[in-house]
């Protein structure tokens, strides 16, 4: 019996909400998916308050995926046979960061991919990643969806930390998940747009301020998240420019030993 698939989403945007979710063709024409809003339009709670609202009140005697998405998230293939074909132990979304290490320094590297444009439907990107097939491992996903199983919820109790407003609840999901019972977060090849004006407009302050939070509660570790490295302890960090730069030294060295060149 395939497994119900719920969408939950906080809104305050709901003609947005009802063009990207609701009347989409891939959500509205599957019987397994059911839509779960609360109108943050009014009573603008937590995003993190609103998914534990759904969590304490779910009968887990029905199992079900879970996905957890901003209202301006919209799929653009229908996802039920991908998702019950998943391991319910892990989380999974379409985007996200894993913190690496070589030759003795750290880099975040984003893996996964999703199309973004504004809101007003301009200016349509791709971005480029590396690691873009299923399965890729990742310390964080992007807090523009979560998916995971209503069976990995009830084992464990997992709830999204409350004092977490709009940043970073989702990247603090999964590492809680890792370091307290050992759940491990893939990436999910879905076909997705994030329609959202974020990404073009300078991060707000509170999200330093969460920041700082987080690496409290994480002193002894670091992790790869979308926008920055969580956790408390100090490390060396590559910038993706530093990367690109050194890796380029590195193809120049080795041409010339192939090429039997002193440098």
């Amino acid at each position: 019996m395939l497994n119900k698939i719920y969408f939950i989403s906080a809104v305050t945007d709901f003609e947005l909400y009802n063009r990207l979710v609701c009347q989409n063709e891939f959500v509205k024409n599957n019987k397994q998916i059911e839509r779960v809003s609360f109108d943050n339009s009014r009573d603008n709670q937590f995003i993190s308050k609103r998914y534990n609202q759904f969590l304490n009140n779910y009968d887990y005697s029905q199992e079900a995926w879970f996905v957890f998405c901003h209202s301006d998230w919209e799929i653009k293939e229908d996802i039920a046979e991908k998702l019950n074909s998943l391991d319910v132990n892990k989380i999974y979304g379409p985007t996200g960061s894993k913190l690496l290490f070589e030759e003795g320094y750290y880099f975040r590297e984003g893996r996964g991919q999703i199309y973004s444009k504004r809101r007003n439907g301009s200016d349509e990107r791709y971005p480029i990643s590396e690691k873009f097939e299923d399965a890729y491992e990742v310390d964080t996903l992007d807090c523009q969806a979560v998916i995971i199983h209503s069976s990995l919820v009830k084992s464990y109790g997992l709830r999204f930390d409350e004092h977490l407003e709009y940043d970073l609840y989702v990247e603090d999901f999964c590492i809680s998940a890792l370091l307290n019972h050992g759940i491990e977060t893939n990436i999910c090849k879905i076909k997705c747009c994030h329609w959202s004006d974020a990404g073009y407009i300078s991060f707000h302050p509170r999200y330093n301020n969460m920041l700082k939070y987080v690496n409290k509660k994480y002193p002894n570790h670091a992790f790869g998240g979308t926008v920055s490295v969580i956790g408390g302890k100090e490390i060396t960090i590559l910038s993706p420019q530093e990367r690109l730069l050194k890796q380029l030294r590195k193809n120049i060295r080795q041409n010339l030993i192939n090429d039997g060149k002193k440098y």
